[in-house]
């Protein structure tokens, strides 16, 4: 089998749109023109793939979600059955992003250390609160998580060669 390029979800397929076929996408993307650049991507629901390419005349952007019609979708059963899919790209297609901004999947998985170097946790989810995003972190499986806001005043640093995120939250964050 050849070897598959890196998948990275840009968008999560979140309900249909009217009749005409179109789809409800949330962004996992800060850019939401971002879909306007692609031509063509890959469906995942499960195991499930297949490459569908977007008509590209047809994208709506409306309230943070894009709305899409694929060109081989004619209908709303036929978007029925995109439902709950992500929608990837190979990682060779991400835009580069500007100095110190990172995709989710560059931030999840991260370790998280105070500055004077203990150990707070993993990051596993990221949360978009609007405002800003919350980092949630567990320091083994089960634990409580602990919330972090991604703010400049308490992200000092992120190592993606090393996996690692500095923080210095101010007094009483963590306390519980």
């Amino acid at each position: 089998m050849e070897h598959m390029e890196e998948l990275i979800a840009v968008g999560k397929i979140t309900n249909t749109h009217g009749v005409k076929g179109y789809v409800k996408v949330f962004p996992l993307t800060d850019s939401l023109e971002r879909f306007n650049q692609l031509n063509k991507v890959i469906l995942v629901l499960g195991d499930h793939r297949r490459e569908e390419a977007i008509d590209q005349v047809k994208l709506n952007i409306h309230k943070n979600a894009a709305y899409i019609l694929f060109k081989g979708i004619p209908d709303i059963s036929g978007a029925e059955s995109l439902k709950n899919s992500l929608i990837m790209i190979p990682k060779s297609q991400l835009v580069s992003l500007p100095e110190n901004t990172y995709y989710h999947f560059q931030i999840i998985g991260l370790q998280v250390y105070l500055q004077q170097g203990d150990y707070l946790g993993k990051i596993m989810q990221i949360l978009e609160t609007g405002a800003n995003d919350v980092y949630m972190l567990e320091k083994e499986t089960g634990s409580k998580p602990i919330l972090i806001p991604a703010l400049k005043s308490i992200v000092k640093d992120i190592d993606l060669e090393q996996g690692k995120m500095i923080v210095d939250p101010p007094p009483g964050l963590l306390d519980i």
